[in-house]
């Protein structure tokens, strides 16, 4: 798994970085032409709306690299640890920490692309007035596990259809969940928290807001994995009966 998550981190970086620069080099060249301010800049290349740091990417484009990238780190699994007791009692528990590790390789990887980016445009100094470095630590948070629910997903997806169907499944859900986000400001959907950076810097949030927020994305996850350990444990039994 380290050797996976090596050589797929690498890649992960070089597609960050190349979408990083894609979205935000149009609005350098507005800045660096006199069309807009450095301030407008910088909220303009944190905007929760469009970009490298949007609900979109983080959402929509980005689920699918995501779950390819837990489907390459974590291997192909053996049929051993499927089927013997002793393992089927661990198996859920390994998968678990797989997701986890994943997810925070993945999110800590696409903010630390940003934050390299920034420093780059950016003064040091004015990102510290921003407090952009606490932001980015949060937004990391929240995105770990926002991905963390998206692996959890992804697995139950696994156990209720077969094959790359699954990998469709999860997608389609998120699908739904980003266009009812869009169409509807009173239900609440796990999409809603992706972009606290940007609520930071417009101070809609403050301290509760933030522990709220991750206390929420972590409620979420656990109810996901206590579903996945249902189904998981159902579709083993159901095999199990069967031979």
């Amino acid at each position: 798994m380290k050797n996976r998550l090596f050589k797929s981190s690498i890649l992960l970086s070089l597609l960050f970085l190349v979408d990083w620069f894609a979205s935000n080099k149009p609005l350098i060249d507005f800045y660096q032409n006199g069309k807009i301010s450095i301030h407008d800049l910088l909220f303009s290349m944190i905007n929760d709306s469009s970009g490298y740091q949007s609900s979109l990417e983080y959402t929509l484009i980005y689920i699918i690299p995501f779950l390819l990238y837990l489907s390459y780190v974590g291997g192909r699994t053996t049929i051993v640890e499927v089927t013997r007791l002793k393992q089927r009692k661990n198996y859920v528990q390994k998968k678990l920490l797989h997701i986890i590790i994943s997810a925070a390789f993945f999110a800590g990887i696409h903010e630390i692309i940003a934050a390299v980016g920034m420093v780059y445009v950016f003064p040091f100094r004015m990102l510290v007035e921003y407090s952009y470095f606490g932001g980015m630590l949060v937004q990391t948070g929240v995105l770990s596990l926002f991905y963390i629910q998206t692996g959890l997903l992804y697995e139950i997806c696994s156990c209720l259809v077969f094959g790359k169907m699954a990998l469709l499944a999860a997608f389609l859900v998120y699908l739904i969940q980003f266009y009812t986000a869009l169409l509807s400001n009173k239900l609440w959907l796990p999409c809603d928290d992706v972009t606290v950076l940007y609520a930071l810097f417009i101070k809609e949030l403050s301290l509760p807001d933030v522990m709220l927020i991750l206390v929420r994305g972590y409620l979420m996850g656990i109810v996901l994995y206590q579903f996945y350990r249902y189904v998981f444990e159902r579709k083993d039994l159901l095999q199990y009966e069967t031979k």
